[in-house]
């Protein structure tokens, strides 16, 4: 998985002064997903707390503060200072990205969907998709295909990990997970070995090359995916 909330840029130590504070209003972020990152919770909501009481309107704090609270398991919470994001900025991505894990984590995977549907639709938001912004669409687009396979949304996993290959055409899970794709919904034995032979060939030592030698197995003595038991081998991308 690609990690974090890269968005976001920065470090500091919140000023006293508006102005000042507000200046420094990009070091703060860094300073509280590294917090985040510590698992020091109560700190980060404190530093939270104290920008949005200057500033109540930025849409990236309300975002990381939506995503602390999925973190501590107060969803409700959560969707709050997401829902309060998205008023604000309804076109905000990242918003849309948590607020749909969110509602994934309460069952409700219709709204889940719909809100990674809008996440996809607005990457674009991201002006230039510098390096941070990449990592973190990167990384949403993971999660999201994992739900996709778990709730069986072939074609959705599917177009989610081409997304993935355009932007970055070498990544090693997308590869393996259209692997996945070809062998269970496709049905395309041929394709799903091309595809873990690239991940083996590009990654020998990794986790999914080590997956990949043993999916290539199961496909040689499991030929016909609809007649295999269950894919509990290939179910935690």
């Amino acid at each position: 998985m690609h990690k974090g909330f890269r968005i976001i840029i920065a470090v500091s130590v919140i000023a006293c002064a508006q102005t000042a504070f507000l200046f420094a209003a990009p070091l703060f972020y860094k300073d509280v997903e590294s917090r985040m990152a510590a698992k020091e919770y109560d700190k980060a909501e404190s530093i939270i707390g104290i920008y949005l009481s200057l500033n109540d309107k930025d849409v990236t704090a309300l975002s990381m503060l939506g995503r602390l609270y999925q973190e501590t398991g107060d969803k409700k919470k959560a969707a709050q200072a997401l829902n309060k994001a998205l008023k604000i900025d309804p076109d905000y991505p990242p918003a849309h990205f948590f607020l749909g894990k969110n509602y994934y984590r309460e069952m409700k995977t219709a709204d889940a969907v719909s809100e990674f549907a809008i996440f996809r639709a607005k990457m674009d938001r991201f002006p230039g998709l510098n390096k941070e912004d990449q990592l973190f669409c990167l990384d949403a687009l993971d999660e999201i295909g994992e739900v996709y396979f778990d709730l069986k949304m072939a074609e959705e996993f599917y177009a989610v990990n081409q997304e993935i290959l355009k932007m970055s055409p070498d990544d090693e899970t997308a590869t393996y997970n259209l692997g996945v794709y070809y062998y269970v919904y496709s049905h395309s034995n041929s394709r799903a070995y091309q595809l873990f032979n690239k991940v083996i060939e590009a990654y020998p030592d990794s986790y999914l090359a080590k997956k990949a030698r043993y999916n290539i197995e199961f496909i040689r003595a499991n030929p016909d995916s609809r007649m295999a038991a269950d894919f509990d081998f290939i179910d935690k991308l």
